[in-house]
């Protein structure tokens, strides 16, 4: 039985799928991170790889993949591979866009990519941008102008307010947006922003997709009173909204799709921070929101927002 499970094991390890973490370096010299435990003596054949891409690329592609342990200290020397289309090509430039997420293989000791990028005349399948810092989109080529785009985002959360004898009310969650658009009918090339979380005392920023799509932020933990508003705009509803962070002595309200309130901080209660169905949890009393969206606890700062672009 022991031998059974061990080989079930064995090919879901020669089949895995690892996701790598501190993607930096440029769009043509790509750097990360993974797991040392699995990455022994580097990828085996038929394994993959995914990460966000950290830039455009403007021509052919490597990553250096360095290992790291439990302790965050790098456990071997990088080990770079070239990254080729899922035909064996080298990319020539503009097919991986900024925040793509790539999914990729190794094939005859390079990786290459099987996610579909939407590049070059390519079949133009499913792809996701997902933005957590300001940047740019550009529209990848090999979709038709009546291709749908669906773009949704988070505010940043609100930070809660500064501890006065202990006690500080937790601030707002920021605000969910989503919307369905027809390629044709937006430019090629759009300014995302991406707010970082409001500091304490401070309200979350709001999320932009250009003029298409805008996430309101949190608002603030404030002095007295009830706690920081969570993000919203006329939706009356309240679907979309963002959790109110909570009074003294009560927990962050929770969300449907915006981030959740942070939680109060409390000299004789534990509040925590709401919960969100679709972004990010507010913050415990005393702790930061989670992202996207989360409202900071009190004595905690919000967390940042979010815009995703998906092309279905």
């Amino acid at each position: 039985m022991v031998d059974q499970y061990a080989g079930h094991f064995g090919r879901l390890l020669n089949n895995a799928r690892f996701r790598l973490t501190n993607v930096g370096g440029t769009g043509d010299a790509v750097t990360a991170r993974i797991d040392d435990q699995f990455f022994d003596a580097g990828l085996l054949a038929s394994q993959g790889v995914s990460w966000i891409q950290p830039a455009a690329n403007t021509g052919a592609v490597t990553i250096a993949i360095t290992p790291y342990d439990d302790g965050g200290n790098a456990s071997g020397s990088a080990v770079t591979l070239n990254v080729l289309q899922a035909d064996g090509i080298a990319f020539q430039g503009g097919e991986l866009a900024s925040g793509l997420i790539v999914t990729a293989e190794l094939v005859g000791g390079d990786l290459r990519v099987v996610s579909s990028t939407g590049s070059g005349g390519t079949a133009g399948g499913p792809v996701t941008f997902v933005y957590t810092a300001s940047d740019t989109w550009t529209r990848p080529v090999g979709y038709s102008d009546d291709h749908s785009i669906f773009i949704e985002g988070w505010g940043a959360g609100g930070g809660g307010a500064a501890s006065s004898g202990g006690q500080a009310r937790g601030g707002g969650g920021g605000h969910y947006n989503q919307r369905w658009l027809r390629l044709g009918d937006i430019p090629t090339s759009i300014a995302v922003t991406i707010p970082a979380g409001g500091a304490i005392g401070a309200s979350g920023g709001n999320a932009t997709f250009g003029n298409l799509l805008t996430c309101y932020g949190g608002s603030a933990g404030p002095g007295s009173g009830n706690g920081g508003p969570g993000g919203r705009f006329l939706d009356l509803t309240g679907v979309f909204d963002g959790g109110d962070g909570g009074e003294l002595n009560t927990d962050g309200q929770a969300a449907q799709y915006g981030g959740g309130g942070g939680g109060a901080l409390s000299i004789s209660q534990n509040p925590t921070g709401g919960i969100s169905g679709h972004g990010g949890n507010g913050g415990d009393e005393g702790n930061a929101g989670q992202a996207p969206g989360g409202g900071g606890g009190g004595n905690a700062p919000g967390a940042r927002g979010e815009i995703r672009v998906a092309i279905p």
